[in-house]
Formats: structure tokens, sequence, C-alpha cells
């Protein structure tokens, strides 16, 4: 479905370069390791070979959220005893109704409405797991804000919860606090809303933390196969986990003599090349680029009775591009996207090392349901950021519209996004499941 945003009335120059250069040397936060997760990576964010490159009056939208969301989660990791770390930033999603490579994937972008002229978001929050603890959650409100005080609001459901902030030395108005009972943000598959503001203040941020993610084991999918009784997980047996070859993944997907069809062919199949991965936002006859990085896909499509299985590798993270992208700095991997099919499924099965993940969704609270007030800054939807381990499972689901009881539907639409911080090819496996194609048996 094709979003009209108001935002595109604006001119393509005011889209693509939305901030300005920050007042302070954020070149001073810490680059440090991740102190007791050292399986996890440290993300570029700030001062650190950040996303976008390092002029922030260029960065698009996509590397202003990126910068702030790897900045939360290299903070939150560093901390002991973390177990997992989900990160929520309000945005707006956009679907531009492009689909790229003829499945319901739509390609889209990322926009921070009327919030303008700053290389951060408004509002960052964090739900920090710990293994033996109570999970905490952490509000960072932009020291930008048109607010100095330290009085802020969280509410969900019926309730609304007083907040005390304390200022950090760059003027953040930090809150950080054990995560009250009836909110079940410390559950992946949760799609509770909640909203926080600034006391005083009329309009409100929607916070949202689903991050739809399962052990590749505990979906039923893994124990289906193909019509020749080949498992549908890695087929070929390309996967690098417990390798010690020297080889990359892609590089013995490129080298495998394929016996079953992929990209319609056996043996040595050479790879679909796109230049870019749903990095491509049609627009008023020409195209905001919204990502950087080749891709290298094999399709095995045994439809309508069987699976559209994929090997999808990433290129590396490629600074010097993001730096240079023509519509404004952008990270590296694919652009964010729209699901139209039942489900897609990204498999982290192929790599030993975790893959940066992001959710999102359109409206996750009604705005006919606010109690009270609009909307801060028109951002009415919500990403969220995880690493997806190994062995682990992210599924987006085809999103819908809700009915307010009022007269009023909205869409409430399901986008994925992943970009990749290293310096070697990712690869990944997929599962599209179109709809009225679902094979039997397979759920989520």
């Amino acid at each position: 479905m094709l979003r009209r945003p108001l935002l595109l009335v604006l001119p393509l120059a005011l889209l693509a370069c939305t901030v300005a250069p920050s007042s302070e040397d954020d070149a001073a936060l810490s680059t440090s390791g991740l102190g007791t997760a050292p399986e996890i990576p440290e993300l570029p964010t700030y001062g650190h070979a950040p996303w976008g490159g390092p002029d922030a009056a260029r960065w698009r939208p996509e590397a202003i959220v990126a910068n702030a969301a790897s900045h939360a989660m290299n903070e939150a990791w560093k901390r002991p005893g973390v177990a997992d770390v989900v990160v929520a930033i309000p945005l707006q999603l956009l679907s531009s109704g492009f689909r790229e490579y003829g499945d319901g994937q739509a390609n889209s972008r990322a926009e921070l409405g009327h919030w303008r002229g700053q290389s951060r978001p408004p509002v960052v929050a964090t739900a920090i797991h710990f293994a033996n603890a109570p999970t905490k959650l952490t509000l960072r409100f932009d020291r930008a804000l048109p607010y100095a005080g330290d009085a802020f609001e969280l509410r969900y459901a019926a309730t609304t919860l007083p907040l005390t902030a304390t200022r950090d030395g760059r003027g953040d108005a930090v809150v950080e606090i054990a995560l009250p009972a009836g909110l079940a943000f410390d559950d992946l598959l949760s799609d509770q809303a909640a909203l926080v503001r600034p006391a005083g203040w009329g309009d409100w941020f929607p916070l949202h933390f689903r991050m739809p993610v399962k052990k590749i084991a505990d979906l039923r999918a893994s124990r289906l196969r193909f019509a020749d009784g080949a498992s549908i997980l890695d087929r070929a047996r390309v996967s690098s986990v417990g390798r010690a070859d020297g080889l990359t993944t892609r590089e013995r997907l490129q080298a495998h003599t394929f016996t079953a069809p992929y990209n319609g062919a056996t043996g040595r199949v050479t790879p679909y090349e796109p230049a870019s991965i749903h990095a491509t936002y049609p627009f008023f006859g020409t195209s905001i680029v919204t990502g950087v990085g080749r891709g290298y896909t094999w399709v095995a499509d045994e439809r309508p009775q069987g699976f559209k299985m994929m090997y999808t590798c990433f290129e590396r993270r490629r600074a010097d591009l993001e730096a240079s992208a023509p519509d404004g700095g952008v990270v590296s991997g694919g652009g964010w996207h729209q699901i139209n099919d039942a489900a897609e499924t990204i498999l982290n099965d192929l790599e030993a090392a975790p893959a940066m993940v992001a959710s999102g969704k359109n409206n996750v609270w009604l705005s006919s349901q606010l109690p009270g007030g609009d909307f801060a800054y028109g951002l009415t939807d919500v990403a969220t950021f995880r690493w997806l381990r190994p062995g682990e499972a992210f599924i987006t689901t085809k999103g819908g519209s809700t009915y307010d009881g009022a007269g009023r539907w909205y869409d409430t639409a399901n986008y994925h996004w992943f970009f990749f911080q290293g310096d070697k090819d990712v690869c990944t496996e997929e599962i599209v499941s179109p709809d009225g194609q679902v094979p039997v048996g397979y759920d989520l």
C-alpha cells in the first residue's frame, strides 16, 4: 500500500539532507570495547567511523537512526551481566509500493517527520535484559528538544508514570528505571506499545519493543524438506559455523555444485548480483538512494507447493559509498522494505557472528486513542533494533490495518531492515512465504 505522506511535497534536496553539524564534538564519545560481551561486535557510531560518513550534515534519516541505535547498543552491551538488548526509536516508515524483485516486498524509507536540523533522533529507548537481574528501561531525550526540565511521563494501558531524568554531560535527559509491572517489553514477541513525553507537553512519542525472533530450531519449518527430501535449511551445506577452511560462505556458494535448480540452473550457478538490495525509493520520476552495498543471491523456487528459499550474501561494509551516496549519507546493507507476502524470514544459520537487524511498524498506538494531544513531530511509527545471533530466525509477517472503533482505519504495515558493519561479506538464508502459498505445516 502506497502511503502518501505530507513530506512528498517537499523538495528532494530537503529530504536528502535534513541534518546540521552537531554543535559539540561527538567524537568524544567512548569507543572502547564492549566489556563483558566480547561476542557482540562494536558498531560504528558517532566519532567512530559513523554510518553515513564523517559529515553529519549529509546524513539521511537512515544514517541518523542507525548511528543512534548503534550508540545505544554499544553502551548497553558494555554493562556486566547483559543477556540481550533491544533499542526502539520513534520515526516514520514510508512504503513506495515499488516491488523491486517481483515478490511482495516494497522498497521503503525512513523519515523523522518535522524533527529536522539534528544528527540525532529526538528519543532513543533501550530495553536491557540481564541474565540474573530485572530488565531495565532507559530513555534518552535529545538535548535539542525544546525542553529544559527533568520531569517526564510514561503512559501504558491506563497508567501514567512520572519519571525524573538526569542531564548527562552532553545535555541529554536520561531516565533509567526497572521495567514497570504491566509492561511486557521483556517479551520479544509482545505487541504492547507505550507513550513518553516531557511533563507539560501535549504531544507524545510512541514506544514499541516487538522484535519477532525465535530460535531456528523452534520453527516448524526447520523440520520440513524440499520435494527431493533435502532439508530446507542450508541445503547446500555451505555454513561457516564450525569451519576452519578460511573460506567465506559466499566463496563456498560460488564454488558449490548445485544438484537442484538455483536461479534456474544446476552445477556451478552464477548468483544474481543486484547493485543494491531494496535500497532505491522511487520519488517523482527519480529514486532516493537509501543504502549501499551489492548483493549475491541464489534462489530455489518450488512454489506453489513448496518453498521459495534464498541464499543471500551482502557486501562488506562500504564506508566510502555510504559517505558519497547521492541523496545523503546512508548505511551499508539492505534498504527498509515493507513486507506484503505472508512472511519473510531471515535465518542466521550460515555465519558464526551476529547480524544487526531492525523491525518496524506503522501506527503502533492509534492517534485517536491518545490520552490527549498528538504524536510529537509527526512520528507515528517505531523501529526496533537487535543483534540476530547465530541459530536465530527473524520473522516479519505481513501487517494490515486496524480499526479504532470510532470510524477510522489505520495502516499497521510491518517492515524490516539489516545493515552490516564488518569487513567481510555476510550471508543469510531467507524464506519467502507468499500469500496463499504458505506450505502446509509451516508456521511462525
